[in-house]
């Protein structure tokens, strides 16, 4: 559902704020720092975790700090996966990234390892040559 059609159903009801409305304020703005005015914590990191993987192809440095003012647990190992996706990191960047990404390292480290056997250069055993 886009975020204007989120808010449209949301606009309906008792008259008192709907925990997603500071959601769908915070996703259209620029950058983590918007999602910080979540108050609900589940929110809050989801939007954090995607608002640090769009911000990281332009600014990676920015989009690790995202990642690491997360709240410890679910949000914040997502983040990292995430972002390790966003950079198509592979190499000893995948592994920096992949072992801070907790419950997601295996998957993260997965998609890396499948970034690196596309790669130009790289033969995969039984490809064409």
């Amino acid at each position: 559902m886009s975020p204007l059609a989120l808010a449209a159903v949301l606009g309906c009801g008792s008259g008192e704020p709907h925990p997603l409305h500071a959601y769908v304020a915070a996703i259209q703005a620029p950058g983590p720092p918007a999602c910080q005015t979540i108050a609900d914590p589940v929110l809050r990191g989801e939007c954090g975790a995607l608002a640090a993987r769009d911000l990281a192809p332009t600014d990676e440095g920015a989009a690790v700090r995202a990642c690491e003012a997360l709240d410890p647990g679910l949000w914040q190992d997502e983040c990292y996966f995430l972002v390790s996706d966003a950079l198509d990191a592979t190499g000893a960047k995948a592994e920096a990234l992949c072992a801070t990404a907790g419950r997601f390292s295996h998957q993260c480290l997965s998609h890396a390892r499948s970034r690196q056997e596309r790669a130009p250069g790289v033969l995969t055993p039984g490809a064409p040559r």
